[in-house]
């Protein structure tokens, strides 16, 4: 009976500790993602949004237009697609991603006419949360690690 207790009592704080995990928007194994962006984002055009999984070295050589192609053909390591749509007011998604944790996580915005960074990478330890502000024409960079000039289409 004693031992039964013992396991119920721990059981107990495992689940109160979980809880306070979820309402906190800590889920383990996921990443977070809230996304930001302004009234008329991408000059009032839908925007594509990609995250996947890649190699760190992959995501520092591949192109705007070898992304893009994903969009129509997507393949295994894409984890989410998204198109984004704020045309007449400000934009706020919450997305849950859940990476393999093997691979660095990288997340793309295919602006129409990209006017800085439109990509960015995490890599392992991947955050549990993370808050992406995008400019109307690139992604903000507020944070978000690292982000570069060579980023931009064309190195701009």
């Amino acid at each position: 009976m004693r031992r039964n207790r013992s396991q119920l009592a721990r059981l107990a704080i495992f689940c109160v500790g979980s809880l306070s995990g979820l309402l906190s928007g800590c889920l383990p194994g996921y990443l977070r993602m809230d996304i930001h962006a302004p009234q008329g984002l991408n000059d009032s055009t839908p925007l594509h949004f990609l995250v996947r999984e890649v190699d760190t070295q992959q995501y520092r050589t591949e192109s705007y237009d070898s992304v893009a192609m994903l969009v129509a053909q997507r393949d295994a390591s894409v984890l989410r697609s998204k198109v984004l749509y704020a045309k007449n007011k400000s934009l706020t998604e919450r997305l849950w991603i859940k990476p393999s944790g093997k691979k660095a996580v990288a997340v793309y915005f295919l602006f129409t006419h990209p006017q800085g960074p439109w990509k960015m990478l995490f890599e392992a330890p991947i955050p549990y949360t993370t808050s992406v502000e995008l400019d109307p024409h690139s992604i903000k960079p507020k944070g978000q690690g690292g982000l570069t000039t060579s980023e931009a289409p064309g190195g701009l």
